[in-house]
């Protein structure tokens, strides 16, 4: 070993690797040049302080890039990456309105990294923006899904989202007009479906605009299709103030006389009639009254007609009237430890019915009474007015009272001895 250490072998061998790690070090050296393309650069674009001012800003930016060669030494352009060269749009000074512009590309240097020149043009060497005012506008989802249902089934789309609020350029927010959402279901449904369907923006002219520089705060939205039985039913006025088997079909007339309502099958299968709110018919005499009055759809159910009053006539003109003279007064339901006077010894009361209940009527046949039961703010004590109610016998046929009377009343307590 010692032998070849001091042969000639050895010594053409160190010079041949001296050799090699020189042409190495020789290469990374300042004069040896390396040219390399660096890609996907984030382009920068700043509008003029006026322009921003003035509430312009650049749409359509995101993610554009562009490339640059450079050349220059090994070492440093080797170790060159996309965040030590800057490429900016020039020319920017000259915007000041809304539009469109094609701007020059240039790159720079923002590293410390600087002995490298660029020995091509950027690329692509201009790029095109959008220069607008920024607008928000809401719109409410419409829903155009086009589906059949069997007749006897009445339907309704209801959306995961009601509105949409549409972003962007002034230019092209300003010719959103709708926001729809739209599918079709093949077949005919008769029960509840559900899907997800994508908004889609139209203009005044029912087109659609696609342009990416828009955003939306929701793209799709889930949609209910709600599917229920149906019925259309007669609207009937409750016989309150009249003998609860007086067919009042034959004195009140409704129009219009039917409505359309749909909800649940177990709601729907028990719905054979839609009443009115309450009317006290004992209120009107005998002639031809008429009325208009709200129709009482229960919570449950749609209103499809969207019939909310009605106009109910009552002609009471083929009935009779007649005045009875009340000598018989009752107090009920006195509360404990009180006593109630009524000075009252007669009441003129009017009755309401046919000729023939009327004439089997007496004016003995007749009790007029105060009820505490039925006062809500509790007694009172002292002189009160207090509602009078005239109790007719029973079997008497449709005839009922006319109007309301009132008594006065006195209520004192009952005084109790030690």
């Amino acid at each position: 070993m010692r032998k070849f250490l001091k042969s000639d072998k050895f010594l053409i061998l160190i010079s041949v690797v001296l050799s090699v790690f020189l042409w190495i070090g020789m290469s990374f050296s300042r004069g040896s040049e390396f040219t390399k393309t660096i890609s996907d650069i984030p382009v920068t674009v700043e509008l003029s302080q006026e322009a921003i001012d003035n509430g312009y800003q650049i749409f359509g930016l995101d993610h554009v890039t562009a490339s640059v060669s450079v050349t220059g030494n090994r070492m440093i352009v080797g170790s060159l990456t996309k965040s030590d060269i800057q490429i900016k749009a020039q020319q920017t000074s000259s915007i000041t309105t809304a539009g469109t512009y094609t701007l020059p590309l240039a790159a720079s240097k923002t590293g410390v990294k600087s002995d490298y020149e660029f020995s091509s043009a950027v690329s692509p060497s201009t790029i095109v923006v959008n220069v607008d005012r920024y607008q928000e506008k809401t719109l409410d989802i419409t829903s155009e899904i086009v589906y059949k249902v069997d007749s006897g089934y009445y339907s309704r789309s209801v959306l995961g989202d009601t509105s949409v609020v549409v972003s962007g350029p002034e230019s092209v927010v300003s010719k959103v007009s709708k926001a729809v959402v739209r599918d079709t279901i093949s077949g005919t449904i008769t029960e509840t479906r559900e899907l997800t369907s994508d908004i889609i923006l139209l203009d005044e002219d029912g087109d659609v605009i696609n342009n990416s520089d828009l955003s939306m705060s929701v793209t799709s939205t889930a949609v209910t299709i709600i599917v229920e039985p149906e019925k259309e039913l007669p609207i009937v006025v409750p016989p309150e103030g009249v003998p609860s088997d007086l067919d009042l079909s034959k004195y009140i007339t409704v129009e219009p006389s039917t409505i359309r309502v749909a909800g649940d099958a177990s709601v729907m299968n028990n719905l054979d009639s839609i009443p009115v709110e309450p009317i006290d018919i004992s209120n009107y005499d005998n002639s031809v009254h008429t009325v208009e009055v709200q129709v009482a759809v229960p919570s449950s159910c749609r209103n499809i007609s969207n019939i909310n009053t009605v106009t109910v006539t009552i002609d009471f003109s083929s009935l009779s009237m007649q005045t009875y003279t009340v000598t018989q007064f009752e107090k009920k339901n006195i509360p404990d430890g009180y006593t109630a006077d009524v000075p009252l010894k007669q009441l003129d009361v009017q009755l309401i019915g046919t000729e023939e209940a009327l004439s089997s009527i007496t004016s003995e046949d007749l009790v007029a009474y105060v009820d505490w039961s039925e006062m809500t703010e509790g007694i009172v004590i002292g002189t009160s007015e207090m509602p009078v109610k005239i109790e007719i016998p029973e079997n008497s046929g449709y005839v009922w009272v006319y109007g309301t009377y009132n008594a006065n009343v006195t209520v004192s307590k009952v005084e109790t001895t030690q």
